[in-house]
């Protein structure tokens, strides 16, 4: 009987040791995790930071390309007022500078849709750490639960061996 608690003694600590080895790896990839949650939460902060820099930018400029636009047109049409023997090449400046603005207003949409793509990405990766948290949480708690049935079972062969020799 004393060799069969021996034995469950032994195995038990040989499973609080791969418990033990199990949850300082799993400490050290929550640290790294966490690292890197912190790394990506400084990036994401930082991205939309720049995100909203090149907003400011773009809007900026898009009020002073309207700006200029309006000035433009306006600069256009007083000089057709007095330039009626020139109309032709008037009309054909007023076509080149509508194709710019169409240039001008095709790119920044262009640039619109990849920022927003960008932080549509951004929200993605979010939550794929954010599962990723909630799963190594989940394995942490089954761990720390095997750990105490562990104990437990470590209690109960004690008593029991104490019990034995208190018999013989």
């Amino acid at each position: 009987m004393e060799s069969s608690i021996s034995d469950q003694t032994r195995q038990l600590e040989q499973e609080r040791w791969k418990l033990q080895q199990d949850s300082v790896r799993l400490n050290a990839q929550q640290s790294a995790f966490d690292q890197d949650r912190t790394s990506f939460t400084a990036r994401m902060e930082q991205e939309r930071a720049d995100l909203q820099a090149a907003k400011d930018k773009f809007l900026a400029e898009q009020r002073e390309m309207m700006s200029k636009c309006y000035e433009e047109r306006r600069e256009v049409a007083n000089e057709l007022s007095r330039l009626s023997s020139s109309q032709k090449l008037s009309k054909e400046k007023e076509v080149q500078e509508a194709e710019r603005l169409r240039k001008s207003e095709r790119t920044l949409k262009l640039q619109l849709e990849r920022l927003q793509e960008e932080s549509s990405k951004l929200v993605g990766e979010r939550a794929q750490l954010s599962e990723e948290q909630e799963r190594q949480d989940g394995q942490l708690r089954a761990l720390q639960e095997k750990e105490k049935a562990i104990t437990e079972q470590e209690s109960e062969a004690s008593k029991k061996l104490q019990q034995a020799k208190e018999m013989h």
